[in-house]
């Protein structure tokens, strides 16, 4: 289930009074003025020099809710709170359930949140904390996911998988990369992909750019995943059916074995010519070891992006402009932070 629109990005329609995602309301699915938001601004893009290559990146952390996946809530909850929305259910390896916890409370919504048993305790608190219904449940990301399906029978499915609302709300961060550079594109753009909200975003704005003939050419995307996690990879180089391992991952926002919009994912990343590369857990761990010991505080998922960047650095050209998308706080995971630095 896709949004198709025919609005064409102009910036001369862009709101001049605001930052961040709602600047780009002209491209975004909305009804009426009514929206819910805690005045997200655009996230910083800094410009950095790391084992000799530069890099820039997105602080794609530093939303109200810790994480990107406000991009997508607060179109989705701005949408649902319209509608009359007053009870919803989604399914969530943490982040984005937890976002979805803070724009439900503010628009008046009861929202229950399934997540898996091995869920980050951080995530499950800001959830409760706002006062959202978190059930734990048993299994893997999949069996929640299938648990959400059959409660939805009875209750809103809130689902940022699901729903492409979601992603016409995470698409604004390549707005911002775009205007952030200075009206140009990066030559890449690393970033962690597990149901694939990213990924579809990007391409949605990109081809929307093209189509606005702002852009000549799409970046190259680099989407990452998790070797023991990597459907995705897997359904592009081979045509055997992916078994994930049972070993547990501190990267739980891309531990993802069966995503709704696989086949989706796939065409894209065939058509945008997307770059899925994987990464192992002792490369998260280092990765994520180097960005604490540089003053970044992020959660390993976000370390994903940065471990792929540092494995892939060699093939990458002098003076490229290569953009690493850091999803998710440090705070967000501090009992596997915890565990990390005792080793």
């Amino acid at each position: 289930m896709d949004i198709e629109q025919d609005t064409i990005f102009n910036k001369a329609y862009l709101d001049p009074g605001k930052s961040g995602v709602w600047r780009y309301k002209v491209m975004i699915p909305h009804l009426g003025e009514d929206i819910i938001s805690f005045g997200e601004t655009a996230t910083p893009l800094e410009k950095s020099i790391f084992e000799g290559q530069q890099i820039y990146f997105k602080h794609d952390y530093l939303f109200p809710g810790g994480s990107y996946k406000d991009r997508g809530n607060t179109v989705l909850v701005s949408w649902l709170h319209a509608m009359g929305i007053t009870h919803v259910l989604e399914d969530s390896s943490g982040n984005a359930g937890a976002s979805l916890s803070l724009y439900a409370a503010k628009a008046g919504i009861h929202a229950q949140i399934l997540v898996p048993e091995n869920t980050s305790d951080s995530k499950i608190l800001q959830a409760r904390a706002c006062g959202a219904e978190v059930i734990k449940i048993k299994g893997n990301r999949k069996d929640t996911a299938d648990e959400a399906l059959k409660r939805a029978e009875s209750c809103y499915y809130a689902s940022h998988v699901f729903s492409p609302l979601f992603y016409h709300g995470t698409k604004t961060l390549a707005y911002e990369l775009f205007e952030q550079l200075g009206d140009t594109i990066p030559d890449r753009i690393i970033f962690p992909v597990g149901n694939g909200s990213l990924l579809l975003g990007l391409t949605t704005a990109y081809r929307e750019l093209f189509e606005a003939g702002l852009i000549k050419s799409f970046p190259q995307l680099i989407a990452v995943q998790h070797e023991n996690y990597a459907p995705l990879h897997h359904a592009i180089n081979s045509e055997n059916d992916f078994i994930p391992e049972s070993t547990p991952t501190m990267a739980e926002g891309i531990a993802v074995s069966c995503p709704l919009r696989l086949l989706q994912m796939k065409e894209l990343s065939i058509n945008y010519h997307v770059t899925v590369e994987t990464v192992t857990e002792q490369e998260i761990v280092d990765a994520l070891k180097l960005m604490f010991k540089s003053g970044y505080y992020i959660e390993p998922t976000s370390a994903v992006a940065f471990a792929a960047f540092r494995k892939l650095r060699m093939q990458f050209g002098e003076g490229e402009k290569i953009v690493v998308v850091l999803t998710g706080h440090g705070l967000k995971a501090n009992n596997a932070i915890e565990k990390i630095l005792k080793h």
